[in-house]
């Protein structure tokens, strides 16, 4: 699980744009349809935990991302990040995964624009100020490779 997460991050860092040929479970696209996946990897500030962090993206910060996501996003996920064992919590990189799916290089310019807007970054950033730690945001578009792990099944 460590590995897959390793490598999907520098997979990340490395891919700067891509077009994904994805199945409808993934994205809620059509079998086959192009898509594009923004990833973002943000880090709490150090003085909430990890259950005041959790709680106040789902019930507050999530409402303005899909405010603003809204209509150009087919999916919209945050995959929460657990300490491994052995290691404190405050040396984690990062605490959340979010993921923004689109359909098109137009729905994500499109969307792009709108974050871009000074009203949205006025309120993006300062609820961004009251979770995420200073420098503690990573972004951008991924490349992901699907390996068919049950034909390979001993």
């Amino acid at each position: 699980y460590t590995r897959s997460i390793e490598v999907s991050l520098r997979v990340g860092l490395i891919v700067t744009r891509t077009h994904q040929f994805c199945s409808e479970a993934d994205s809620g696209l059509a079998k086959g349809q192009p898509m594009i996946k923004q990833v973002v990897l943000l880090k709490k500030r150090d003085d909430l935990t990890v259950k005041e962090f959790r709680e106040y993206y789902e019930n507050h910060h999530r409402l303005i991302g899909e405010k603003y996501l809204n209509p150009y996003v087919t999916r919209y996920v945050r995959r929460y990040l657990e300490t491994p064992p052995g290691m404190e919590e405050a040396a984690m990189p990062y605490h959340v995964v979010t993921e923004m799916w689109f359909a098109n290089t137009e729905d994500r310019d499109a969307c792009y624009n709108g974050l871009s807007a000074p009203d949205a970054q006025r309120e993006i950033l300062a609820d961004e100020a009251r979770m995420f730690a200073p420098g503690g945001k990573f972004s951008t578009l991924i490349l992901e490779v699907d390996s068919n792990v049950e034909s390979n099944a001993v």
